[in-house]
């Protein structure tokens, strides 16, 4: 039996628009614990990702200092900065029904660390390696019990 990424896929996804705001942006990292937020169009379909790296690279560009002058333009920069000015473009986007294995390879050979699960246009889940890593995991600990 093969199992399907539709077995394994985090199913309940927070995705943002392309006009969202970086503010917004940062609190769903600040306040979430995910590596990578979809962007969608105005059909829901995904255009882009936006990883926490994406993000913390814009960071990069703040002021460290805590004063008042300091956080204010920092505010001011992460309310004029939206998701399509910093998401990737180039995804490779999966099916429900794709193999485990399958998207282990696309992992591997793409270096990425999401991919957006997709059926009929519509953004259904997310998988990320640390979900290919727990299903080897499970089953590994799972036969060591039979062997027992």
């Amino acid at each position: 039996m093969k199992i399907t990424l539709r077995n394994i896929m985090t199913d309940q996804v927070y995705s943002v628009d392309e006009d969202t705001v970086l503010l917004e942006i940062k609190d769903l990292f600040d306040t979430h614990n995910f590596h990578h937020i979809p962007v969608l169009d105005t059909k829901a379909e995904v255009v882009g990702m936006i990883s926490r790296l994406d993000y913390n690279m814009i960071l990069d560009h703040f002021t460290i200092f805590r004063v008042d002058k300091a956080e204010k333009t920092n505010k001011r920069f992460l309310g004029a900065l939206i998701a399509k000015d910093i998401m990737s473009r180039n995804l490779a986007i999966v099916s429900p029904d794709m193999t485990i294995d399958e998207a282990n390879k696309i992992f591997l050979e793409n270096l990425i660390h999401a991919l957006p699960v997709v059926e009929n246009h519509k953004l259904i889940g997310i998988v990320t390696p640390f979900d290919v890593i727990r299903y080897y995991s499970e089953m590994a600990v799972g036969q060591k019990m039979l062997e027992d």
